[in-house]
């Protein structure tokens, strides 16, 4: 399974190897469970108990790439 990561801050997802930030779901880096969590962590680690997290996990399936109409293809997830 993999994981795309979400950032409250930033309004999007992160990107394939943590360069930036996208709002598009469909352009979200895949990421391990453990490069995650790890992420989010880092993100988190000012927030406190009680307030909501600066970043969150999201599992998504993995799937082959899919092309629609328009030529639009999304990435395998």
């Amino acid at each position: 399974m993999k994981f795309i990561v979400y950032s409250i801050e930033h309004r999007g997802f992160w990107r394939q190897s943590r360069q930036g930030y996208t709002p598009l779901m469909s352009e979200a880096g895949c990421f391990t469970m453990s490069v995650a969590k790890e992420i989010c962590d880092v993100a988190n680690r000012f927030v406190k108990d009680g307030d909501p997290p600066e970043s969150s996990l999201i599992a998504v399936e993995e799937r082959p790439a899919v092309t629609l109409p328009g030529q639009l293809v999304l990435p395998n997830l």
